[in-house]
């Protein structure tokens, strides 16, 4: 699925010292910490070197490295957005906490497979926004990108507040999704033929990729362990039997059903403690640099990005990331395995 950036693109965030009190920090005189972090209400910020990560509650705060600029922002109520190409990612840090490094591992030492849902098992590391976008322009509806973008959010926000699709398969989700982002572009009356065709396309889009990496699940299956870890509406596992792949995992988590979603480390954490796994024998798959890498690389998890055509420029979180370009990639990743730092990624 797809995420609203926590940060502008002239924003460079840097680590919250967790050891620092508000107190503290006032009576040092500065008010603020010298580095900050952008947090959501409720969210976890990741251990650092001074101290273990804590929960933040009230607004989300960023403070930028030079103290004379800072930016308070409200949080958006969902954060169900991409991260758009033109934002810093964590892994351009140049404080990095010894806790977040990524251990060596090679395939002898995996367990189990976990993989992001949107974006990856059902596409080759293009988010829905994106696609929808496409899919739009083909059928004659061309809004400007950033209204697209803004309506797209405001339709994905308000399912996941209504919390209607519990129950539902994929067709319906995306119709439902297709509706909210005509009504948010101010095009209620669009005809039923155009709406169907959108739903149409997509879907079929979906259903295509899905078969054609139903045989790639399969040999996972054999010698790991799978499960999911997606930012969904509550239904992940009613469009993933709709789709045919439920029985090859293990578990699915679902953010909207455990409260937490990625890259808070307490979703990842919530499938390990599922299926009774360490994060070092634990191998995610997903396409968001952000969300999926960081957040399991924040548990110590080894990762694999699966990046698309429209990653911006970006690189992998960490120096030596396997990159594919499709899940049957993966195969290869693991057949030779990986060590942190040691090669370019790509297989």
């Amino acid at each position: 699925m797809v995420h609203r950036s926590h940060y502008g693109a002239s924003e460079q965030p840097v680590l919250f010292h967790s050891g620092q009190t508000r107190g503290k920090r006032r009576r040092q005189g500065g008010g603020l910490p010298r580095h900050g972090h952008v947090v959501r209400p409720g969210s976890f910020l990741w251990p650092s070197q001074k101290g273990p990560g804590i929960r933040v509650c009230g607004p989300r705060l960023l403070v930028p490295r030079s103290t004379e600029s800072v930016s308070t922002k409200t949080r958006p109520k969902h954060p169900r957005t991409e991260v758009p190409s033109t934002d810093r990612n964590l892994g351009d840090l140049k404080e990095e906490p010894k806790t977040l490094k990524t251990p060596a591992w090679n395939p002898g030492s995996l367990r189990a497979c976990l993989f992001d849902f949107g974006g990856t098992l059902d596409a080759d590391g293009v988010t829905w926004q994106e696609r929808f976008f496409r899919i739009y322009d083909k059928n004659g509806i061309r809004p400007d990108r950033e209204v697209f973008r803004r309506a797209f959010y405001a339709a994905d926000d308000a399912l996941i507040a209504k919390g209607t699709l519990r129950g539902a398969g994929i067709g319906e989700t995306l119709a439902r999704q297709v509706d909210l982002v005509l009504d948010a572009l101010g095009l209620p009356d669009t005809p039923s033929t155009v709406r169907d065709a959108i739903v149409g396309e997509f879907l079929g889009d979906i259903q295509r990729t899905i078969e054609r990496n139903k045989p790639i699940l399969a040999r996972l299956r054999a010698r790991y362990r799978l499960g999911v870890v997606s930012n969904f509406y509550g239904n992940l596992e009613e469009v993933c039997a709709d789709l045919g792949i439920s029985t090859f995992f293990d578990c699915l988590v679902d953010s909207s059903l455990v409260g937490a979603m990625k890259p808070d480390p307490l979703i990842f954490r919530a499938a390990l403690d599922r299926m009774s796994l360490k994060p070092e024998e634990t191998l995610f798959i997903g396409d968001n640099v952000t969300r999926d890498l960081e957040g399991a690389k924040a548990l110590g998890m080894p990762h694999v990005w699966l990046s698309g055509d429209t990653h911006g420029g970006l690189g992998p979180c960490c120096p030596g990331d396997p990159v594919i370009r499709s899940l049957p990639e993966v195969l290869s990743v693991l057949e030779r395995g990986w060590a942190a730092g040691t090669e370019e990624g790509r297989p």
